[in-house]
């Protein structure tokens, strides 16, 4: 349980889960909403942009992220 950490998070903060999870907020996220926060992201961009980055690096791929991201916004 996190609840040692509640009085550090406020409306303005935004939790950042690294976990690629999309169909549903993940245990810290839920936390978060339930501790005061309005906004919360997943890993899940962050996964993809380093996969862009990695094919550009290796196999000199170029494509956008963009389109994928917004496939996958809630």
């Amino acid at each position: 349980m996190m609840t040692h950490f509640k009085d550090k998070v406020d409306n303005k903060a935004t939790a950042m889960d690294r976990s690629f999870i999309i169909a549903e907020h993940t245990i810290f996220q839920k936390w978060a909403f339930a501790s005061g926060t309005k906004s919360s992201i997943n890993g899940l961009g962050m996964l993809v942009e380093q996969a862009v980055v990695a094919l550009d690096f290796f196999s000199n791929l170029s494509i956008n992220s963009s389109p994928i991201l917004k496939h996958y916004d809630r």
